[in-house]
């Protein structure tokens, strides 16, 4: 995709009915680490609202500090810039965007323009950690606002059980890497 267009599909896709949701391809593991840059395990540390360049859209920047790089190289801690956010009274909601939080342990499947990064899929390119009360670390998706449409690849949506254990995932994430050349 052209990257100049894709402001514009974003605002497009931001106009979305909330009710209903935003309606996005369901992108299966395999999908996300071929579309992301970098596959990365981290904490966020802070979350920053501020106007877009053409001062139309509020958008935020999620720190992020690196514990474990999956897939991809990435520095110590990166920036990852999601549509919406919260500036003094004026407050931009984007259905199919889950905001990242500070403190929050995250798996994120990022694309990149060399400064920022990008969920890839909306959503589907962040998992939440936590652990389980046996203290495995496990992951969880949380794409309510998004209505996730059948692909060939991605028969029905991909929604891992909040048990699913993070080492089981990241095994998965590598081998598709390595089966990729990445």
């Amino acid at each position: 995709m052209n990257r100049a267009c894709l402001p514009a599909l974003l605002f497009v896709l931001a106009l979305a009915p909330a009710a209903s949701g935003l309606r996005v391809r369901a992108l299966t593991t395999g999908d996300l680490v071929r579309e992301a840059a970098v596959v990365l395990r981290g904490r966020v540390t802070e979350t920053r609202a501020t106007w877009n360049e053409r001062h139309d859209q509020i958008v935020t920047d999620a720190s992020v500090e690196v514990l474990e790089v999956l897939v991809g190289r990435a520095p110590a801690a990166v920036t990852v810039r999601q549509l919406g956010g919260a500036i003094g009274e004026t407050e931009y909601h984007v259905a199919g965007v889950r905001p990242l939080r500070a403190q929050e342990e995250v798996l994120l499947f990022l694309r990149t323009d060399g400064t920022r990064h990008y969920l890839v899929g909306f959503s589907q390119g962040s998992l939440f950690l936590s652990r389980d009360p046996a203290g495995r670390v496990v992951v969880r998706r949380e794409t309510a606002a998004l209505e996730l449409v059948a692909t060939p690849r991605a028969p029905r949506p991909l929604t891992p059980p909040d048990s699913e254990s993070y080492d089981r995932l990241a095994g998965e994430v590598r081998r598709i890497a390595t089966e990729l050349g990445r």
